[in-house]
């Protein structure tokens, strides 16, 4: 499932287009309540969840809305505390966790419990534009993105549904704007900005994972 996004076509910029992947081609299907750019997405073709997002212009402005996708509709839920975009969403639709976003970069973590917001852990590292966080709500990473005023850091932070544990191990490359997906223990994380965009692919394996190398005699 795609959603939302920029289209390049002002003046009004953001999109409300849902589309679906079978596994060779693209359908439109019922579109987003609200048009926006740069909201948080996560979740599963039958229970996605969107949060957040730069509103449409002219007017723009940040929004605080809470959409879930049932595989047909998108309905409006409880709406985020304080309103956000370019964050980090990650975790099912009934138990994900919002943070890392502007306006602020704000470190308070946001939990959804599929019908209502609460305050979770503060993040380590302030920033935004990290990627769209990757596993659960109880077991979640975040990685990347810029921290304020627009240094661009390669800092890991995971969280276990309660705090957030800053990792020894950053990304080898300093980028924001990423793609993710996987698990805490084990995730991909492709392309992204330095500004200048690039084609980098990392994996994580947890912290302190064994890795196998090859030895040869030279």
């Amino acid at each position: 499932l795609a959603f939302q996004g920029n289209t390049d076509n002002g003046p009004t910029y953001a999109s409300n287009v849902s589309e679906e992947w079978n596994g060779s081609t693209w359908a439109a299907v019922n579109t987003l309540n609200t048009p926006s750019s740069l909201a948080g997405g996560t979740g599963i073709v039958t229970a996605a969840l969107c949060v957040g997002g730069e509103l449409a212009g002219p007017g723009y402005g940040d929004s605080s809305r809470t959409e879930e996708y049932d595989g047909i509709c998108w309905a409006a839920q409880t709406g985020r505390p304080a309103s956000i975009r370019n964050h980090s969403l990650f975790g099912p639709q009934n138990d994900a966790i919002s943070c890392m976003g502007i306006p602020g970069a704000s470190t308070t973590a946001q939990e959804w419990s599929g019908t209502a917001w609460t305050a979770g852990g503060v993040n380590n590292t302030q920033r935004i534009g990290a990627n769209d966080g990757t596993g659960s709500g109880t077991g979640g990473i975040v990685a990347g993105g810029q921290t304020p005023p627009s240094a661009v850091t390669g800092a890991t932070e995971l969280y276990n549904g309660t705090s957030w544990t800053s990792s020894p191990a950053s990304l080898s490359t300093a980028r924001y704007s990423i793609s993710t997906f996987g698990t805490d223990q084990n995730a991909v994380s492709a392309t992204g900005r330095t500004p200048t965009a690039l084609t980098t692919v990392e994996e994580w394996t947890g912290i302190g994972a064994s890795v196998t190398q090859t030895l040869t005699t030279t």
